[in-house]
């Protein structure tokens, strides 16, 4: 079993990433998906308005950790159908990142790919939201992707593009470029806009959780 010590890069980013401290600014419970929103404001100007005020100004003299403090407060002002549905909705979004990794490019494809583009591979790596973590134990075949049956599709579509013009198929690479800028763009913007609404329970303060596991993807195809 081959193993790519790449995938190991993102750990001292997960343990170095800065908690809510004097130093950063404290984020967490002050923007909320709109479905709920009223109801978590409610709860933070009224029941936890002492807790949410000791997050924000770290005060731990009654907690050791505020945020978490402010949190459970929020919960316990939960009421049962709302609780429900959190339990329903993590149920999807367990699978989301596990449809997108099987979803998404192989190792072999993309050491294929860098091998022509590199550039494009790594920007691909950073913009893919989830990847497969198990294929970073595993031998790559690169063999792999020239073994696979091409579509009538693809045999066309390559076909059509060889016989273009030079700056016809510049045209095309510039496109797949911004593309895949697009996509880093659109994966960084969704894990910030994530991480801002949602916390962690095994760190409730720390900030950009999300964005590190995103990035994660990088490193698996290293």
């Amino acid at each position: 079993m081959k193993l790519s010590w790449t995938i190991l890069f993102p750990i001292p980013l997960l343990l170095l990433l800065p908690k809510s401290t004097s130093a950063f600014p404290r984020t967490k419970f002050q923007q909320w998906f709109p479905q709920y929103a009223h109801h978590w404001r409610a709860a933070i100007t009224g029941p936890c308005r002492q807790q949410f005020s000791n997050y924000m100004h770290n005060n731990q003299t009654l907690c050791k950790s505020p945020c978490a403090c402010a949190a459970d407060c929020i919960l316990a002002n939960t009421s049962g159908s709302i609780r429900s549905n959190f339990a329903s909705a993590q149920v999807l979004l367990g699978l989301v990142p596990v449809v997108l990794a099987v979803t998404g490019p192989t190792v072999a494809e993309m050491a294929l790919l860098s091998t022509y583009r590199p550039l494009l591979a790594f920007l691909l790596a950073v913009g893919e939201p989830a990847v497969n973590v198990l294929r970073a134990f595993e031998g790559a075949d690169v063999r792999a992707p020239f073994k696979k049956p091409r579509s009538a599709f693809s045999r066309a579509w390559t076909e059509w593009l060889s016989n273009q013009s030079a700056s016809v198929r510049a045209l095309f690479g510039t496109v797949t470029y911004v593309v895949a800028l697009a996509a880093i763009a659109n994966n960084i913007r969704n894990s910030v806009v994530t991480d801002m609404r949602t916390i962690a329970g095994w760190r409730c303060a720390t900030l950009f959780l999300p964005l590190a596991w995103s990035l994660l993807a990088a490193g698996v195809h290293a």
